[in-house]
C-alpha cells in the first residue's frame, strides 16, 4: 500500500480513504463531517427536530463506517 501524506481536512481524509479502497463511498461521511461542522460552528441555530431525527435515524452511518475501516 502506498503511503499518503496527511490530509489537511476531514473531507480530504475521506477522499483519500476512498481512493485507497478503504471506503466505498465517501459522500455519506462527508455529509457527517458537514453536519458536525455546522453543530460546532452554528450551534445557536440548530433545529432540535432535525438534530433528533439525525441522532435517531442516522447512527447506522457510524456502524457502516466502523465496518468499512475495520475490514481494510
Amino acid at each position: 500500500m502506498r503511503a499518503e501524506p496527511p490530509a489537511a481536512t476531514s473531507a480530504e481524509a475521506m477522499e483519500t480513504a476512498q481512493a485507497m479502497g478503504i471506503l466505498k463511498d465517501r459522500s455519506v461521511y462527508v455529509k457527517m463531517i458537514q453536519f458536525r461542522n455546522f453543530i460546532v460552528h452554528r450551534y445557536e441555530s440548530i433545529d432540535n427536530a432535525i438534530l433528533s431525527d439525525i441522532c435517531t435515524h442516522r447512527l447506522d452511518d457510524f456502524e457502516t463506517f466502523i465496518r468499512e475501516i475495520d475490514g481494510a
